[in-house]
């Protein structure tokens, strides 16, 4: 069994994971931008999450936090749960072009995240279910 190795990502970040949480958030009914800026918006929906939850409410995305905010998808799914996943491009090598970020969870992006999935060690099922965000977001 694999240790989910959950990341942590806060205000003032700008890295990839922020946008996934933002279209997370967006997916539990929290209309922020999806401006790649972890930013006071941002902050507020996490800390309104993490109340709902029963977790410490810091606005501070982490392992307390990921498994409230995710959402699993697989083939057939669509909105911004898809989104979140898609935006990590899944690219499974150079010249291979990323994702589209349309919501849509059809074949090619079932197709990267089993792609991701072996990669990493996971099952390998298309699903980006817990496991496979806990690998995402690190």
């Amino acid at each position: 069994m694999n240790v989910e190795p959950w990341g942590t990502t806060g205000p003032g970040a700008s890295t990839p994971v922020v946008p996934a949480i933002q279209y997370l958030l967006r997916a539990h009914g929290h209309p922020v931008a999806i401006d790649g800026a972890y930013g006071p918006a941002t902050a507020a929906a996490v800390t309104a999450v993490q109340t709902a939850a029963g977790v410490p409410s810091d606005g501070i995305v982490g392992p307390a936090t990921w498994p409230h905010l995710v959402i699993s998808t697989q083939s057939g799914s669509s909105g911004d749960a898809v989104r979140a996943v898609q935006q990590f491009g899944l690219v499974p090598s150079p010249g291979i072009p990323p994702l589209v970020v349309d919501g849509s969870y059809g074949p090619i992006t079932a197709e990267r995240v089993q792609f991701f999935q072996e990669s990493w060690g996971l099952t390998h099922d298309g699903i980006a279910g817990r496991e496979t965000w806990s690998f995402l977001s690190a």
